[in-house]
């Protein structure tokens, strides 16, 4: 139950009621002539009017609203979704007031549309109305001349106040008062010269561009373009703005020029003379107002997805390299980003101290604010640093996507973020000034809105205004007033003026009348404020009602008074205790943080420890202010502490820890040289010192660490909610307990140190233990030496004479010897990545107790819950031979390097990669400047494996080292390919020199030779072709061919007999000319350069033709290096991968699996595909189709991984092959690359068949199905694999090989073509029943495929289904039953191979010969093949003259 006492002009007024009424809870009271509305907590208003008679009669209205307010002649009230409605005082004429903000265009050509502004608050005064729109925006009708705003009807929105967040409202007869603070999410705006305001469009990409020219630029982030152009407004731009406008109404639209519309639907205008009932106009208003709010929510969404993206992923890309990309991943307004807009625009504004935003604030101060800006300045300044600490919340927030909001909240330190809105509200005033209503302490009328800087920034909850007086209170319970004090409203004192901000008590609730102010205090006396005969003619105490009824609640309004009692308290008594020590708290900080942290913040050489000192500290504040707030609005105290409690345990960790490290490096001895102390905090703290020595430092000390004692009155909080987290509050009383135990004796510890403080003392650093209080002494160490030995936090001293030397701890292992082992007692071991101590102690518990201390410290240092032998750690070596002044980071283990790291020395070489043993060994880099990077296999600290060198000149090697030198196959290549010097060797190596088969490529000079090498030089059997079409082959010593050998030249012309050099003549042999004439005897002499001969001519016989004539030298291709014997190194290599050191050993099956799986798993970064991460168990006793269709999957992508043995194998040999089959060649060449890519599928074959034994032969075919690919054999198998790589070297040896061939019969082919088809198929002698025009069309684009496919089977596939389509076609004609004949057979594929026109199909014929199956020639594939291959030699020999 309760009830309510109302007073007018101090009379006790008699309260009646048209219904009956148990409980009132009334929020708000205004009064209109001899009426006053009251609004109730369920938003329902209610009227009353007063008599003559001192009665005052109430009625409950049917108008629901969240916020009233009155001028002299209306009532103003606000409706749930935000719609404005002004009455009569009668309330009979209603008319809606409209808040409208019109379409922006910037210069760029976006447009926003039109939108309708939803208001959440009004106050109303003499001057008259202001709006609070729910973003923050304040919007003001009437005259306000101070905000260049004169309408009387017709609501404009405030530019003054642009880029803040308006939060409270209120007015009195000529002056308005708000609170507001800066906007999170965007700066303040620009005002040019001529009043008219720029525009920024977020949905425009150039505006969102150039606010981010520079992180430091304050532009603004509303319609305000930083262009400088002029505003522009548009009404027809709803229609050609954007998407987004085109889904509202034809009504908005009517409605963009007006201010006010009827709360009827067939009507937009309305005078204040027109008149309608409330209750009527309530629900046509409530259903209009529900489907404008759905309206607006879909063009919410509509605008908030591309602008805030934008906006957010261009101001943010500054902070931090992720910033672009985490928000690029976001599509649309989720609810992370939304929950995070806010709070990351504000990290990134606050964190930024900006030259334009103070110049924006003095400017606002030149023209009409307070000459006193000093403190606005600072406060600007200490907002920037104090939010540096709010960093870390920037990292957490995009990490939260499970959990309600609140927890996400929480983790995300919003509440901070809000603690520091509350805490940072400031106090603007605007109109009159006679009676010292602007709170600045002059009373000169200004032409601007004024910051009452007063009480700005103290963290002010609400603000109520006299007729000529102002009263604020503030979280922590204190009220201010200023203004008029005629009637002892702000003051008992004789001044009739208070101009500036006099504290006028504490009270949990304010009432203000015209000229009287009351305050309620928690102990629920009521303390009136005016003058004292007025205070005994109201005489509260004798009219105050029931005993058992306490006050609640004090409203006031003009000369209206109303108390609202009620027979039970309004918050328990626990609650209100919480609260009174929590705001005495609260005072406290704010006392600390003014007089204290802010002159603190604002010096230049600030230490670190100090800096962050003050920024925790205003974490603290903040999270104070929420706590506060929260409590503030009813909520228990358990709850608010257990909703809050992971960012109050973050946010007293983080203060513990910086108080620490303060103590630890005597930093309030610092604080104190720097900063004076206020002589308010020495009343306040000296009571509270642990001895009676009352000194500046002591003071200073309190004051820092006072806020750390009030854990335990959060710990009682807690407790008596039972919440189940109250151990994390004991963990965190015993964690200050003991750093702060740590703490004090560092600081002690330091003091008694010496120099050594001086260079070894830092912040976060701990005395552990030290060898002058717990003996410790060095074995062997000479009697005449002093050691002193110190272990800290996160170091370990060794003190020796004058000098020092600090060892980390990361990498500092302690092992104790047993006294049995050793010839001295007590003795305990660290190992050290350079050396090893040897340690004594005097007794056995000290050795305990030291290796306690060093193993906690370490596990501690590491966060590690038992000592780790491996660990990660930085080192830079100064003894090492081979380590020098290089710098380690990386694994460790027992002292050495050993796992992943990298290693720096001073001349810059680096090496990234795997260690052991304080070795190089596994996979690694080294980058030496100016010389070469190595990137591949290590092994004992040298390059050993297969590995890449690039060297500084272009050179580049691949292939194997072995001791840091190239052995076994490997490509170099020499040279860029301008340069006269530029070669690619590919082949074998022995100890860093050219030794085995290998081709070398000679770019200048156009020769590529290709044979065996030794030391570096040509050794062995040889050839040599050159780009003037001459091949050499024969024996090479040291570079020079001599000897037996042969010479081809490009004319045919070759010789046979001996050589003394490559191109010279040098002995007896036989020179064969193109006519097929012989020359025998002795030659010598250069070719070029004219031959001395001695010897017979031997005529051709003349009856023979050129061709038939033509012959080779008879040992040919007998002189160069057999097929079988190249490329045996990667072979050998391939082998040893499997398990085996020579290819001609035995291997079990199961062993080379095992290997294949250690190669592949050796790689952990590379992602091999499912198939090759498992050992296949087919292919091995057996073989069926199923496993061997398993087998070709397989070996399929095992042929496609490098890391794969077989696959390393092949890309090897593909790149040694085409290195020597392309380039510089020869036509002759082309017999020893056939003979050479069946030696190489042989051999791979031998390899494949070690993994899959079941395999047949490679003589033997195995048939596992009807089709002819279902044919188990080494071509069929390996063909599709490997041809396809090499066969574009292939085809280019077959082309230059088969070239006159080839261009006679593309010769031939052009001109046949020419003819129709009846011309063409009665040349070719084709019988005219298969006359018909494009018969046989399918099978000519059939056989057109065959240039497609790359194995002889494939092509052979091609070559079947032409015949069948042919034999289809001729079946359309001539009936299924239809059987060929020869006769009939030939001329139609001969004129199937004429219209498909394959260019080199003598090549293709060539090549399908060389490599296909020999079984299959006898067989219907073989006849197949035959006939086209009689089709393509009929054609050379065909007459190529087609006679119609």
């Amino acid at each position: 139950m309760s009830q309510v006492h109302f007073w007018w002009r101090y009379e006790l007024l008699t309260a009646k009621y048209s219904e009956e009424v148990t409980d009132f809870d009334f929020i708000k009271l205004i009064t209109l002539d001899n009426s006053l509305f009251l609004l109730d907590k369920s938003n329902q208003v209610w009227q009353g009017n007063i008599d003559s008679k001192y009665t005052i009669s109430l009625s409950r209205t049917n108008i629901l609203a969240v916020d009233i307010g009155a001028t002299r002649f209306h009532l103003y009230y606000v409706t749930e979704i935000g719609r404005v409605f002004r009455l009569s005082p009668t309330l009979k004429s209603c008319e809606e007031v409209v808040l409208y903000e019109e379409s922006s265009c910037c210069s760029h050509g976006y447009v926003t549309h039109s939108r309708r502004i939803n208001v959440k608050q009004i106050s109303a005064g003499g001057m008259g109305v202001i709006f609070l729109s729910d973003t923050g925006e304040l919007w003001a009708s009437g005259d306000h001349p101070q905000l260049g705003i004169y309408s009387e009807t017709e609501p404009k929105k405030v530019m003054f106040f642009e880029g803040r967040h308006v939060t409270l409202i209120s007015s009195g007869e000529d002056f308005n008062v708000i609170i507001s603070h800066k906007r999170d999410d965007i700066c303040s705006i620009n005002q040019p010269e001529n009043g008219e305001s720029e525009v920024f469009l977020s949905i425009c990409p150039q505006c969102t561009s150039d606010i981010v020219a520079s992180p430091l630029s304050p532009h603004s982030c509303s319609d305000a373009c930083p262009l400088g152009l002029s505003y522009k407004k548009s009404c027809e731009s709803l229609s050609a703005s954007t998407s987004t406008s085109k889904t509202n109404g034809g009504s908005e639209n009517r409605r963009s020029n007006d201010n006010t519309s009827s709360c009827t639907e067939d009507s937009h205008h309305m005078s204040d003379a027109t008149e309608c009932n409330v209750s009527h106009q309530s629900i046509d208003v409530e259903n209009r107002d529900n489907q404008e709010k759905g309206d607006r929510m879909s063009s919410m969404l509509m605008i908030n997805t591309e602008a805030a993206r934008q906006f957010l992923t261009r101001q943010l890309s500054w902070v931090s390299s992720g910033g672009e990309e985490l928000l690029a991943e976001v599509s649309g307004p989720t609810r992370i980003l939304r929950q995070n807009v806010t709070t990351v625009a504000s990290l990134v504004y606050e964190g930024v101290k900006t030259v334009g935003d103070k110049v924006a604030t003095l400017s606002r101060h030149v023209s009409g604010g307070s000459d006193n800006i000093s403190d606005s300045f600072e406060e600007f300044e200490e907002l920037n640093r104090s939010n540096v600490s709010l960093n870390s919340s920037l990292r957490w927030d995009w990490s939260c996507s499970d959990g309600s909001e609140d927890a996400a909240m929480e983790r995300n330190g919003v509440s901070r973020v809000k603690g520091a809105r509350l805490i940072r509200g400031e106090v603007w005033v605007w109109g009159n000034a006679q009676h010292g209503q602007h709170g600045i302490g002059e009373f000169v009328k200004r032409n601007k809105p004024v910051l009452v800087t007063g009480v700005s920034h103290i963290g002010v909850c609400g603000v109520w205004c006299g007729r000529n007086h102002c009263l604020i209170q503030t979280l922590d319970g204190r009220v201010f007033g200023w203004g008029s004090n005629a009637v002892g409203q702000i003051t008992n004192s004789d001044l009739k003026v208070q101009s500036t901000p006099l504290i006028c008590g504490r009270a949990m609730s304010v009432g203000v009348g015209n000229d009287f102010s009351v305050l309620l205090d928690r102990s629920g006396s009521l303390n009136l404020l005016t003058n004292e005969r007025k205070q005994n003619q109201l005489n509260l105490t004798q009219n105050s009602p029931l005993h058992n009824l306490t006050p609640v609640r004090v409203l006031g309004s003009g000369e209206v008074m109303c108390v609202i009692y009620s027979n039970f308290p309004y918050k328990e008594t626990t609650l209100d205790s919480d609260i009174a020590h929590e705001q005495c708290y609260l005072e406290e900080l704010l006392s600390v943080y003014n007089g204290l942290v802010k002159p603190l913040s604002r010096k230049s050489s600030l230490d670190e420890s100090l800096s962050n000192l003050c920024s925790r500290y205003t974490d603290l504040l903040h999270m104070t202010a929420m706590i506060v707030s929260s409590l503030l609005q009813g909520k228990a105290s358990h709850e608010v502490l257990t909703s809050f409690q992971e960012e109050i345990l973050y946010v007293y960790e983080n203060y513990l820890s910086v108080v620490c490290d303060v103590i630890a490096t005597n930093g309030f001895s610092h604080i104190i040289r720097n900063v004076e102390t206020p002589s308010r905090l020495t009343s306040c703290f000296s009571d509270r010192l642990p001895t009676k020595k009352n000194s500046p430092e002591a003071i200073v000390t309190c004051a820092f660490t006072q806020p750390l004692s009030h854990l335990v009155v959060y710990k009682g909080m807690v407790t008596r909610g039972g919440c189940d987290g109250i151990w994390r509050w004991e963990n965190l009383l015993e964690l200050q307990e003991g750093k702060r135990k740590e703490a004090e004796m560092t600081k002690l510890f330091w003091d008694n140190a010496g120099r050594l403080s001086d260079i070894l003392r830092t912040a976060k650093r701990r005395i552990i233990k030290d060898s002058r209080s717990n003996p410790l002494s060095l074995q062997s160490a000479s009697r005449f030496s002093s050691h002193w030995f110190i272990l800290l936090s996160d170091a370990f001293i060794h003190v020796s004479g004058g000098s020092h030397t600090v060892h980390n701890l990361e990498i500092l292992w302690v092992e104790l010897l047993n006294d049995s082992d050793n010839n001295q007692q007590n003795t305990i071991t660290i190992t050290l990545p350079e050396e090893t101590l040897t340690l004594i102690t005097t007794s056995h518990l000290d050795k305990t107790e030291w290796y306690h201390a060093f193993q906690t410290t370490i596990k501690k240092l590491l966060n590690k819950p038992a000592m780790p032998l491996a660990r990660t750690a930085s080192y830079t070596f100064l003894k090492h031979a081979t380590y020098k002044d290089a710098k380690y980071t990386g694994r460790w283990l027992s002292g050495k390097m050993h796992g992943s790291g990298k290693l720096e020395w001073p001349d810059g070489r680096v090496f990234t990669g795997q260690f052991h043993n304080n070795l190089c060994h596994g996979f690694g880099r080294l980058e030496v400047p100016g010389v070469s990077v190595y990137e591949g296999q290590w092994k004992d600290g040298t390059e050993n494996g297969h590995g890449v060198t690039r060297y500084e000149n272009g050179d580049i090697y691949i292939g194997y080292y072995k001791d840091g030198l190239e052995n076994g196959h490997g490509v170099r290549k020499t040279g860029r390919f301008t340069s006269s010097q530029a070669s690619v060797y590919v082949g074998e190596w022995l100890l860093g020199q050219r030794h085995g088969y290998g081709v070398l490529s000679t770019i200048a000079t156009g020769e590529k030779y290709l044979g065996c090498w030794s030391g570096n030089m040509k050794s062995g059997s040889g050839l040599v072709v050159t780009i003037d079409g001459i091949y050499y082959e024969g024996t090479f010593s040291q570079d020079v061919l001599t000897g037996h050998g042969i010479m081809v030249f490009e004319d045919g012309t070759h010789y046979e007999g001996e050589l003394k050099q490559t191109g010279v003549f040098g002995g007896k042999g036989v020179l064969t000319f193109p006519s097929g004439d012989y020359i025998d005897g002795t030659l010598h002499g250069s070719w070029t350069e004219g031959i001395r001969v001695s010897g017979l001519l031997h005529k051709a016989n003349p009856l023979s033709s050129p061709q038939q004539s033509f012959t080779q030298p008879k040992s040919f291709g007998d002189l160069c290096v057999g097929a079988d014997l190249k490329w045996k190194a990667i072979f050998r290599q391939c082998w040893g991968l499997l398990g085996s050191s020579g290819e001609s050993k035995a291997m079990d099956t199961q062993r080379a699996w095992e290997n294949v799986a250690i190669t592949l798993g050796s790689r952990q970064s590379i992602r091999h595909s499912e198939l090759l991460q498992t050992t296949p168990q087919f292919g091995r006793s057996s073989l069926d189709l199923q496993s061997y269709h398993q087998i070709i999957d397989y070996l399929s992508q095992a042929f496609e991984s490098t890391h794969h043995p077989l696959g390393r194998a092949l890309s090897e040999l593909v790149e040694a092959y085409t290195t020597t089959y392309s380039g510089v060649v020869h036509p002759l060449l082309l017999p020893q690359a056939v003979a050479e890519l069946h030696s190489i599928t042989l051999r791979i074959y031998q390899l494949v068949r070690l993994l899959f034994p079941a395999l047949p032969g490679h003589t033997t075919q195995l048939y596992l199905g009807d089709n002819s690919q279902d044919v188990a054999s080494m071509t069929n198998l390996l063909h599709p694999i490997i041809l396809p790589k090499l066969y574009s070297s292939l085809v280019l040896l077959y082309s230059l090989h088969n070239k006159n061939e080839d261009d006679t019969y593309w010769k031939r082919l052009l001109k046949w073509n020419r003819q129709p088809d009846t011309t063409l198929m009665a040349f070719l002698g084709i019988d005219k029943k298969f006359w018909k025009e494009d018969i046989f069309s399918i099978a000519v684009e059939t056989l057109q495929l065959l240039k497609t496919k790359f194995s002889p089977m494939e092509k052979l596939i091609v070559i079947q289904n032409t015949f069948q389509e042919i034999t289809k076609a001729a079946q359309t004609v001539l009936g299924e039953t239809f059987v060929w004949t020869m006769d009939d057979l030939f001329p139609v594929c001969h004129y199937v191979v004429v219209r498909a026109h394959i260019q080199g199909l003598g090549s293709e014929v060539h090549f399908i010969e060389d490599f296909m199956e020999p079984s299959i020639k006898s067989g219907e594939l073989g006849i197949m093949f035959t006939t086209l291959k009689a089709c393509f030699f009929q054609i050379l020999q065909e007459k190529v003259s087609i006679i119609s």
